[in-house]
């Protein structure tokens, strides 16, 4: 009788790898290692609705810190009155936490636990679709073992939900047509998962379009106009207060030090330098924000930006120079505090895919000059390109963690690569694909 060595090496590699994937899953997240991510304030956003907050309650250690505990509290309650997809993984985690637990503390597992079941059922659509060419599939696993997507589960971010929708999204339309449904699902879980992602439903729209017109099929169309309704949506939800904030940064901060002062009178020139969080910035004063969104909005810095070309090539190259292929997340930690660990760390766990992520940005970009006919990789490219775009240009801070959702996009677009490659030499060979 074989021994179980000799059985497990005898299991098919996609089995092999989806086992490394969950075992990489628990040991990072579950135990020993627990790790997460600390809170960069985002949280309330979502954490509000249920009434949660930190045990040790809100402050700088949330943000130096991974604070798995939380507590139930009416005086908790807080309504950020923005949507997110997030909230498909947070009423689950947070309703079964209270059928068990009742109103007792809330650990950030149980949202861990909701969204490892989606994470483990989006990387094995990915793996076992990747199985005809064993290069794609590991640097698969490597990549859905890495830290810096796993550390993103348990906790309320908003970006947590763009990556799950994200990956399941490669998934199903590797398995295109018999996933469409799940295809439909998770590009609107990605639009819908938080405001900065909701210009992707022009790139999901633009898409379907061509594929109307490709096909000569009227129903792409229409799905063309379920993906702009919801991201138009999203984008007009954004409250004053919330525009404020990117208004008055790209303005002076960026804009206003070039020499144009935007139209405004010169009572705004001892703001210039200035960005939203510099120490006697107006911005918190709600009737001064209000009036100053009479004179500039993100319209009128978007019409900037299409008035000067030179100096949007200039910021996006600036910009692509300092942040594609690296860690997204570097001033956030990974840690639970007391665990010998400095604020802010994000040592150990499994980070191979993060060591040669500098690479791989590089090589699924420049895979498009040499792939011919393949529309899954320029669906990547261009998600991945208008994220870089639009959280460059929206905003001019914390860029690195903005660019999150980009660098998911880069890293699926590195993986898609190698496999179409591997799929093109077999094509060539005549080999079975």
């Amino acid at each position: 009788m074989p021994s179980p060595l000799v059985r497990l090496t005898a299991l098919p590699l996609k089995w092999l790898a989806l086992a490394w994937v969950i075992a990489a899953s628990i040991w990072q997240l579950v135990f020993p290692l627990q790790l997460g991510l600390s809170n960069n304030g985002d949280y309330s956003k979502v954490s509000g609705y249920y009434k949660l907050a930190p045990v040790q309650g809100w402050g700088i250690h949330e943000s130096e810190y991974y604070l798995p505990d939380y507590e139930f509290n009416d005086k908790h309650l807080y309504r950020s009155n923005l949507s997110s997809s997030e909230h498909l993984f947070a009423w689950p985690a947070v309703t079964l936490s209270r059928l068990l637990h009742g109103k007792q503390n809330f650990s950030l597992l149980s949202v861990a636990a909701v969204k490892l079941v989606w994470y483990w059922g989006a990387s094995a659509a990915i793996l076992f679709a990747l199985e005809a060419y064993w290069p794609a599939l590991v640097l698969a696993a490597l990549l859905l073992s890495d830290a810096s997507l796993l550390t993103y589960l348990p906790g309320f971010y908003m970006d947590s939900a763009a990556l799950l929708f994200a990956l399941s999204l490669a998934g199903s339309l590797l398995w295109y047509p018999r996933a469409k449904p799940l295809a439909i699902v998770s590009a609107l879980g990605l639009i819908l998962s938080k405001s900065q992602h909701a210009p992707l439903a022009f790139i999901f729209s633009a898409a379907l379009l061509l594929m109307a017109w490709r096909c000569k099929q009227k129903r792409f169309a229409l799905m063309a106009l379920l993906f702009l309704i919801p991201g138009a949506g999203m984008l007009r939800e954004t409250t004053a207060q919330y525009a404020a904030v990117p208004v008055f940064t790209l303005t002076f901060y960026r804009i206003a030090p070039t020499g144009d002062r935007m139209g405004l009178s010169p009572e705004y020139d001892k703001y210039i330098g200035m960005h939203a969080y510099s120490e006697g910035s107006p911005i918190e004063d709600p009737n001064w924000s209000k009036e100053f969104l009479k004179h500039v909005s993100l319209s009128k810095i978007a019409y900037w930006y299409a008035m000067h070309p030179g100096q949007v090539m200039r910021i996006l190259g600036q910009e692509w120079w300092k942040h594609a292929g690296v860690q997204p997340d570097p001033g956030l930690g990974w840690h639970q505090p007391g665990r010998g660990e400095p604020a802010r760390s994000q040592a150990g766990g499994v980070k191979v895919w993060s060591a040669i992520r500098g690479i791989t940005t590089y090589l699924g970009f420049l895979s498009l000059l040499v792939m011919r006919r393949r529309p899954l990789l320029y669906l990547f490219a261009a998600a991945a390109g208008a994220e870089f775009a639009f959280s460059t240009l929206a905003d001019t801070l914390e860029t690195a963690r903005h660019l999150y959702l980009f660098q998911i996009f880069a890293d699926l677009l590195a993986v898609l690569a190698v496999f179409s490659f591997g799929l093109r030499e077999q094509e060539r060979k005549g080999l079975p694909g």
